[in-house]
């Protein structure tokens, strides 16, 4: 579940970064699109080899507390962070601008996004 957040997340903030591009010729938000938008399927992708390497870990032995969750609630955690920052600097240009859009669903996923980053469910469980 986690993962397919994470992937979309990131391909609508690539999405978007052309998209600002195609209609306003912003070269800052085709960047800034590609860079966030790529570091959250990057951290989807270490998200998912890690899931399985705790699964994988785990199969047959008793939960150590830690250990094989640390490296877990760091990907979770940058995931949340990026999303963080993301969240800010949109409510930043809704403030200046009030143009709703894209301002306030970014907003929206990036709010979903730090939330479900902070459930059980992101650690696997």
């Amino acid at each position: 579940m986690m993962i397919t957040l994470y992937v979309i997340y990131g391909v609508l903030l690539i999405v978007g970064g052309i998209m600002g591009y195609a209609k306003a010729k912003s070269q800052a938000s085709l960047i800034a699109g590609i860079a966030t938008g790529a570091l959250a399927l990057i951290g989807a992708g270490v998200y998912d080899k890690e899931i399985h390497h705790i699964a994988t870990s785990l199969s047959g032995h008793a939960l150590r507390v830690g250990g094989e969750y640390d490296n877990l609630a760091k990907i979770v955690f940058a995931e949340a962070f990026l999303a963080m920052v993301v969240a800010t600097i949109f409510i930043s240009r809704y403030a200046k601008t009030k143009k709703a859009m894209p301002a306030i669903p970014v907003i929206v996923l990036s709010a979903i996004v730090i939330i479900a980053s902070f459930t059980p469910m992101a650690m696997g469980h």
